[in-house]
């Protein structure tokens, strides 16, 4: 069984690692780069954390279940351990927040709110919020790269610019850009962020995703200036995030703060609007709204993700081409939805081979084994199914933190 990984950014290459478990599939890698995560996956400052709600959603589920995973599988890739998100609106007793995350069904150990003095000693921000324990900030490029590793015996074919998929003889075939055949499989993973849209288009088929540009920038902070004073010991995160400050030099700080989210923008050349932009972020995290400084640019990163009408991602079978899947559209959650779609496109290509439509319950809890997610598992499964579009589904943008979960493949 022959299975075509086409991608090794972070969703390819935790999908080929993962499917490289089961000893009866030759997994064949294919990129356009030489190495793993050259593009948006070379990305060091990935902020992963639980979604919080007033009550349960699904996607609150998925995210807590997801930064479980990633919190035990990739300790050696965290840059910075725990997240504080400060709340200055509303006045809430920490009792009531620890009830609320009870019913969430957080763990104390997870998520703990702070008063104000505590948070001024722990995070430099005299200001009441939640401290995530078991999030931070990942480094993607070594996540990716210590995945493709793994591989020891299965092939790569790096530096081969994919132009065109097709079907011949019962197998998949990649068509590069001399319009040679690159590889044939049994099944075909899609895994290459917005390119998924135009290698589609040369079977007919028309996917609704768009380029969402995203920006991180890195400023100099004079220690002795009244930002460089109230620079946080921590990461930070509400509208956007923030790293901890850095030393530069005896006199300087280095901030990275982050990032836009620029939805039918694919310019990868860094723009002055999108670090100033920035720059209101980070004073907005730590207070400083008002503040009047000017920073100074280090640098800035430049990605370039893709995402869906309503911000889910699209992860499972193409119905109507057997054998084709889809992991593509994780918008700016790249490494929570990469670790669920490495279990979820491993469990769809068991059912693949099985010759059944369906998908076996157990794919997460054999993962979570004190938990039962069987539940959560179906839901997942037709949540982020790419038949929602095909389907004709969706009539309606939605919000990826409100969304809606048409009707799709489930677990049975």
């Amino acid at each position: 069984m022959h299975v075509i990984v086409l991608g090794a950014g972070i969703a390819g290459s935790l999908i080929a690692e993962k499917l490289a478990t089961n000893s009866s599939y030759k997994i064949t890698v294919v990129d356009q780069a030489h190495e793993a995560a050259t593009k948006t996956s070379d990305h060091q400052l990935a902020l992963v954390h639980p979604q919080v709600n007033k009550k349960s959603t699904k996607l609150q589920r998925f995210t807590q279940i997801a930064n479980r995973l990633i919190w035990q599988k990739f300790q050696s890739s965290l840059r910075y351990p725990g997240v504080y998100q400060p709340n200055f609106d509303v006045d809430v007793s920490l009792e009531k927040l620890s009830e609320l995350l009870l019913t969430l069904s957080f763990d104390p150990l997870e998520i703990t709110p702070l008063d104000s003095n505590t948070a001024l000693e722990k995070i430099n921000l005299q200001c009441p919020g939640l401290w995530f324990n078991t999030a931070g900030i990942y480094d993607l490029k070594k996540i990716s790269c210590e995945a493709i590793q793994t591989l020891k015996n299965q092939q790569h074919h790096w530096g081969e610019k994919i132009i065109r998929i097709q079907k011949n003889k019962g197998l998949w075939e990649l068509i590069n850009s001399k319009n040679e055949t690159v590889c044939a499989g049994d099944a075909l993973i899609l895994a290459t962020n917005f390119q998924t849209k135009e290698l589609l288009k040369t079977i007919d088929i028309e996917l609704p995703l768009r380029p969402v540009r995203g920006q991180l920038s890195r400023f100099i902070i004079p220690k002795q200036s009244q930002v460089g004073k109230c620079l946080p010991k921590t990461v930070m995160r509400g509208d956007g995030y923030c790293s901890p400050a850095t030393e530069w030099d005896d006199d300087h700080w280095l901030w990275e703060v982050g990032s836009s989210y620029e939805e039918d923008n694919d310019c990868l050349t860094p723009s002055q609007q999108s670090a100033q932009a920035n720059q209101k972020k980070g004073l907005l995290l730590i207070g400083l709204n008002n503040s009047e400084q000017k920073f100074v640019e280090h640098s800035n990163f430049v990605g370039l993700r893709s995402a869906s009408k309503d911000r889910l991602p699209l992860i499972g079978p193409v119905h109507e081409h057997p054998g084709l899947f889809l992991a593509t559209a994780y918008g700016s959650r790249g490494l929570i939805w990469a670790t669920l779609g490495a279990e979820l496109i491993h469990a769809y290509l068991a059912a693949f081979f099985a010759g059944t439509d369906f998908l076996a319950a157990g794919f997460l809890t054999a993962t979570f084994a004190e938990t039962d997610l069987t539940g959560l598992e179906s839901e997942l499964a037709s949540s982020v199914s790419p038949a929602r579009f095909f389907a004709g589904a969706l009539t309606a943008r939605a919000s990826n933190s409100k969304p809606t979960f048409p009707s799709g493949l489930k677990a049975k």
